[in-house]
């Protein structure tokens, strides 16, 4: 199969007069990294044709990466007059300068501001940090995590409220029974034991249901970066469940525990 760049090479030798075509084949050797194919290209298109100023910033950028500083910043400058001359400034609001300086930045971008009006004094200069820069590139994943690092906290509470209903409602059907272990000699660490033991079984049964569940919804859990054998991921969701489901059920647990034998017996 014809790739792109035979494709163009092919229209250039048909119609070496092509700008167009001369214009497509240097943008698929920068894809492909090729700098002096781009540079020889784009020299021979903007010999030819009345570039308004993107050409020039893809030239020099091909100049940058092949290591000619000196000549990119020709280029460019020269971008920047062309495209001013055609009544739209594109390369001058896409010039990006790093100054790397040992005081404050920003008292530092005053000067550079003022140093670049002198050249230029109709290009418009916004300055920033890289600090400030690095804080809004990660503002929105950042907001993202903290939104379902929220959700997930709520839906542990409500897992933790559901557990410790449950429990707390079989503890008080359950009250005649652990009274009776009690009278016949289970010390109340054995009543803990016995509904901590309940409540992991529960926990357990959900675990296996989830699990399964989540291997039959493997695609699903792939657009979240989640993959079936993700042996990590079940690993600390199982851990985070049993950690929850005993915290829920300690209340109820070491409220078993505490059940007067007799009061127990009466009441049944």
């Amino acid at each position: 199969m014809t790739n792109r760049v035979e494709v163009f090479e092919q229209m250039l030798e048909a119609d070496p007069e092509n700008t167009m075509v001369m214009f497509g084949l240097a943008k698929e050797y920068e894809k492909l990294g090729e700098n002096k194919k781009v540079i020889l290209i784009l020299e021979q298109y903007l010999s030819r044709a009345d570039d308004e100023g993107n050409a020039y910033g893809v030239l020099a950028a091909a100049y940058n990466r092949s290591g000619d500083r000196e000549k990119a910043i020709e280029v460019y400058k020269k971008g920047i007059d062309v495209s001013m001359a055609h009544g739209h400034p594109s390369m001058a609001n896409e010039l990006q300068l790093v100054v790397r300086t040992a005081g404050s930045p920003e008292a530092m971008a005053g000067a550079v501001a003022r140093k670049i009006r002198s050249l230029n004094p109709e290009i418009a200069i916004q300055t920033t940090t890289l600090e400030t820069m690095v804080s809004d590139s990660v503002a929105m994943p950042r907001f993202r995590t903290f939104l379902v690092t929220t959700f997930a906290v709520v839906a542990l509470l409500l897992a933790m409220a559901g557990v410790y209903g449950v429990m707390a409602y079989l503890v008080s059907q359950r009250t005649g029974e652990l009274g009776l272990r009690m009278a016949l000699g289970c010390a109340p660490g054995g009543v803990v034991r016995l509904v901590l033991a309940r409540a992991l079984a529960m926990a357990g049964a959900g675990l296996v249901a989830g699990i399964g569940l989540s291997f039959a919804g493997a695609r699903l859990m792939a657009i979240f970066g989640v993959r079936p054998g993700d042996l990590g991921g079940y690993a600390s969701a199982a851990l985070a469940i049993v950690a929850v489901t005993l915290a829920a059920a300690l209340a109820p647990a070491w409220r078993a525990s505490r059940i007067d034998p007799a009061v127990a017996l009466r009441g049944e």
